[in-house]
């Protein structure tokens, strides 16, 4: 597995609530983005205002593209 570190500025800035909020939205719509194909085997985790995205190491091409 590849992992991508995903950073974000301006939801770290929003209160705590809309900030949870707003960072699912932003994993769901990771993962939506990645589901034509190169999103089989991907997940998606958040730790500390930084998202995690592993990819399967034999995709990881198709991601960086």
């Amino acid at each position: 597995m590849a992992l991508i570190l995903v950073r974000y500025g301006e939801v770290a800035i929003k209160g705590v609530g809309t900030r949870s909020r707003m960072e699912r939205l932003l994993m769901h719509n990771i993962l939506s983005g990645l589901r034509g194909g190169v999103g089989v085997g991907a997940k998606v985790t958040r730790s500390q205002g930084r998202l995690f995205v592993e990819v399967p190491d034999d995709r990881l091409g198709r991601v960086l593209i």
